[in-house]
């Protein structure tokens, strides 16, 4: 589990899969990607994560776009960037109220100093700048230094800044068959201590690997993975009509106590008498099988072998063995809407059959929206779809 991942995913659509997978699996309350390749038209949707996003507009062709994918659990608020970088950030409250940023800076680009002064200029702190930056420099793990990476050298140097990145490689230059290190984390000083970095040993079907970011003190990251709700059809109301009451002796007395006496009532009254769910996570692929399973775990070691060795004829294996575990998934998928489309009828329920429509339309029942005001206080409502 990680709290924040970044990935440079080359096309959100073209692998919406391998996105939506990182997120089943690791529950990040904030996804930074690069390189989304959008049209305007275009409006992916992610169950209980919205999504922000700046479209890189090009006369020629759809390239570059960041977005961030930011989970419903926490409160945030949008930051409002005036520049022309490909950037979006967002305050976020995590543990901690922080502030985080993706970015993506093309390789071919020239890019003025004062453009990357002024972004971090704009972010309130603490923060984090997470994203593809393209530069070459051995203070991250670059075994050679270009004109980008001196630039971000400068900029970490100028804003007492510090580099989150361990010296892992997080690219894979195919024609080259070489690594490197150009998908960056930087973040202020307080942050530092709190946060890990690591690296997936998995390209996800792009050529960049998702970069993790998790906190140093993380424990039992199994145990709950959704917000338990209350289940109102089962409540037994008139229990909770008996254990909420209200006596003339809660409200005596000083306001702050009072308050506290009928809250205190109220909650117990709750607790007691409306169950809730379990909290635990529900399959999110039912189209997942053992064949999946066992292309995905033949393109995993075919991967493990060209990344030991990389020769041409490992390579050449690794992108059969992707190509085919790509075929598997999609087969199965198709197979997998057939049969749940099937499984509706004319005698079907018309609740059963919104029901299956709403599932098949990524939605549930309720869902929590949650931001943050200007003064960092929280709101969150639950609406009925």
């Amino acid at each position: 589990m990680a709290q924040v991942i970044s990935w440079n995913c080359h096309g959100l659509v073209h692998n919406i899969d391998e996105v939506k997978n990182l997120i089943y699996q690791h529950m990040p309350a904030c996804f930074a990607l690069q390189e989304t390749y959008l049209h305007t038209s275009q409006n992916p949707n992610f169950h209980n994560y919205s999504l922000i996003r700046k479209d890189h507009e090009s006369t020629v062709k759809i390239s570059g776009g960041v977005a961030l994918l930011v989970s419903h659990q926490y409160p945030y608020t949008i930051i409002n960037l005036h520049t022309s970088l490909q950037a979006v950030a967002v305050r976020i409250h995590i543990s901690t109220l922080i502030t985080i940023c993706t970015v993506y800076l093309p390789p071919r680009e020239t890019l003025a100093q004062t453009s990357l002064s002024s972004l971090i200029n704009q972010l309130p702190t603490p923060f984090i700048v997470i994203g593809d930056f393209n530069g070459h420099s051995p203070l991250w793990g670059c075994t050679d230094n270009n004109r980008r990476g001196e630039q971000i050298e400068s900029l970490i140097s100028d804003f007492s800044l510090c580099l989150l990145n361990n010296g892992e490689h997080t690219y894979f230059h195919q024609p080259t068959k070489n690594f490197y290190a150009i998908d960056l984390a930087i973040s202020t000083p307080s942050l530092v201590p709190l946060y890990n970095f690591w690296v997936s040993n998995d390209l996800h079907n792009s050529d960049h690997f998702p970069i993790f970011l998790s906190t140093t003190n993380q424990q039992n990251i199994n145990t709950i993975h959704t917000i338990r709700r209350y289940i109102h059809d089962k409540a037994d109301w008139a229990g909770f009509t008996h254990l909420a009451e209200i006596t003339r002796g809660m409200v005596q007395g000083e306001i702050n106590t009072a308050l506290a006496n009928i809250t205190t009532t109220i909650l117990n009254a709750v607790n007691a008498t409306i169950p809730q769910t379990s909290g635990k996570r529900k399959n999110k692929k039912p189209w997942w099988n053992q064949e999946c399973q066992e292309a995905k775990k033949k393109q995993r070691k075919a991967w493990d072998t060209f990344r030991r060795y990389p020769t041409t004829e490992n390579l050449i294996n690794f992108k059969r063995a992707k190509s085919f575990a790509r075929k598997v998934r999609r087969r199965s998928q198709k197979e997998s809407w057939v049969k749940y489309v099937s499984s509706i009828s004319y005698n079907t329920p018309s609740k059963l059959v919104w029901k299956k429509a709403k599932r098949a339309m990524g939605l549930n029942t309720e869902y929590p929206i949650a931001c943050l005001t200007e003064n960092g206080q929280t709101i969150s409502d639950i609406f009925d779809i």
